[in-house]
């Protein structure tokens, strides 16, 4: 598959460079649907029957997706915002000030 999928990469690259379609239309057309095919052979499409494995990250994700996570996050942002408010410029009436004034200091 790595090597596969190696060669599906650089064909497609070197597709993207030709002067006309049809590089790009036999990669679409023949390519990619092979390497698809060999994909699923090799790895198959889901689960074999009986044999049901379940995702990974189920559990983190279901953290992820919890109330109390959501909550801690949105407070987070929060919080990022208002200390980024805190270290923010304040604005000065003095165009003296600003004539000489980086741009990249004041960010």
């Amino acid at each position: 598959m790595v090597h596969d999928l190696a060669v599906m990469a650089c064909s497609r690259h070197y597709a993207s460079y030709a002067v006309t379609p049809a590089a790009l239309e036999d990669w679409h057309r023949h390519g990619l649907p092979g390497f698809l095919e060999r994909l699923r052979d090799r790895l198959g499409d889901a689960c074999q029957p009986g044999k049901h494995q379940p995702r990974p990250r189920h559990e983190r994700d279901e953290s992820h997706a919890s109330t109390e996570m959501r909550r801690s996050r949105k407070q987070r942002h929060r919080d990022d915002i208002a200390r980024a408010a805190e270290r923010a410029p304040t604005t000065e009436t003095d165009e003296t000030n600003h004539a000489n004034d980086d741009l990249h200091e004041r960010w």
